[in-house]
């Protein structure tokens, strides 16, 4: 099992330091970009791992999850090592059993640099192309929904195959027995490097669960999502039919604006967020709409956090624009749940569902001028041994005209419900 102290020695080991740096050249800055090229060479691959190194070094928040069990990274260079890094562990227990290839012990044949670097390789040479694509992926009109009543699942960060989604799905189920769903809406991420494999197996094949059942499901563009290029989520677009990488639906009584905060991103690390031009064009034609409507917003990344600080990027962006224009903002990217009043200078009630399916450590809140209303006080019960770890679930909403039932469901049976008007 590849566990954190093991990545950061094989990332050590990835780079050549005498091939980047030589007698006296300088380690490359943090900020290096990424080789996007058909062809890296060697030297491009070393100075990338080298200034993610310098990355993680500077901001250990990008670390994320269990150290010893299911954890990843905030960053695409960091995130993809680790997943050419698993890949090559599972390819080996396939081959030649949880001993290893013959003459070598597992960790020291198959925790090689040479793994790291290969897999960077062709992450970069797909990456210089498959992001284009998907940028060409904008919608050509609306998704209409006729009926008065609308009904809303929302979940994020929830592409991890596991207990944990498992829980989150049955929970929907259960729901929708009672009170139907129209629409599964996921707020995005698929773990670990979002690879085609990777797509069908942590994300399209468990949700099936729901659409067999009649539930239109939605998926948003993450940052995971992008770590292996933009082939994963045109797959996932083709198979679900998506309108666009991003999207709205209209409603009698209500728009809701389903955005891509993660392509436009100049790096995609951390909690970096944008929207593209052609994109922001769109947001500004529908905020712009003489339309009594209220407008709802989903997203992959926040403008609002009671922990973290949000993108810079997103908020120079966002905040001027939505204030008074939007009626409640839904995201994830941080595995928790949470729940923001309409107060103050925030326009707009908020929460975050990004407690889908990976397993993070339970902190409170620290930021105290965005406190929010309410969060989990109960842990995670899916995980034995692991009793420090925020609940799964997801958020319900039921539209009426002029006010949304929110109701936050959770694996360890706490639930939260308000009324938004």
């Amino acid at each position: 099992m590849i566990n954190a102290r093991r990545f950061a020695n094989a990332l050590s080991g990835s780079v050549d330091h005498k091939l980047l740096f030589g007698a006296a050249s300088a380690a490359p800055s943090a900020r290096t970009r990424l080789p996007l090229k058909a062809l890296p060479s060697d030297r491009e691959i070393d100075a990338a791992l080298a200034a993610a190194e310098s990355r993680l070094k500077a901001n250990p928040d990008m670390f994320s999850g269990d150290p010893q069990g299911m954890f990843t990274f905030e960053d695409p260079v960091l995130a993809a090592a680790l997943y050419c890094l698993r890949k090559s562990v599972a390819s080996s227990r396939s081959l030649y059993g949880a001993a290893g290839p013959p003459g070598s012990e597992l960790k020291e044949g198959w925790y090689r640099p040479e793994w790291v670097k290969t897999g960077l390789k062709a992450l970069f040479s797909r990456m210089s192309n498959t992001r284009e694509q998907l940028a060409a992926r904008t919608p050509d009109a609306p998704v209409t929904h006729p009926s008065k009543k609308m009904r809303i699942a929302v979940c994020g960060d929830a592409g991890f195959l596991g207990t944990a989604q498992d829980k989150v799905i049955r929970m929907i189920l259960a729901c929708h027995k009672e009170n139907p769903f129209d629409y599964v809406i996921h707020l995005g991420d698929v773990y670990f490097a979002g690879d085609v494999e990777e797509m069908a197996l942590n994300f399209l094949s468990p949700f099936s669960r729901l659409t067999k059942k009649g539930m239109k499901l939605f998926t948003l563009v993450g940052n995971h999502d992008l770590y292996y290029g933009g082939t994963s989520f045109v797959f996932a677009m083709d198979m679900l039919q998506q309108p666009g990488r991003y999207f709205r639906i209209d409603h009698p009584d209500w728009r809701i604006a389903c955005l891509d905060t993660s392509l436009g991103a100049m790096n995609i690390a951390g909690d970096d967020a944008r929207l593209d031009g052609k994109q922001l064009e769109w947001f500004d034609a529908v905020l712009a709409e003489q339309d009594d409507r209220p407008l709802v917003v989903m997203s992959h990344h926040f403008a609002l956090s009671g922990w973290s600080k949000p993108a810079v990027s997103l908020t120079s962006q966002l905040t001027d624009r939505v204030n008074d224009k939007v009626f409640a903002w839904y995201w994830g990217h941080e595995h928790n749940c949470a729940l923001y009043p309409k107060n103050g200078s925030n326009t707009y009630w908020g929460a975050c569902v990004g407690n889908g399916s990976f397993v993070e450590k339970y902190s409170n809140p620290t930021r105290v001028a965005t406190t929010p209303t309410w969060f989990p006080k109960k842990m995670c019960t899916c995980y034995p041994g692991k009793k420090a770890y925020w609940p799964h679930g997801f958020v319900e909403l039921e539209f009426s005209k002029g006010s949304i039932e929110e109701t936050a469901h959770l694996e360890n049976k706490e639930t939260f419900s308000r009324t938004l008007r």
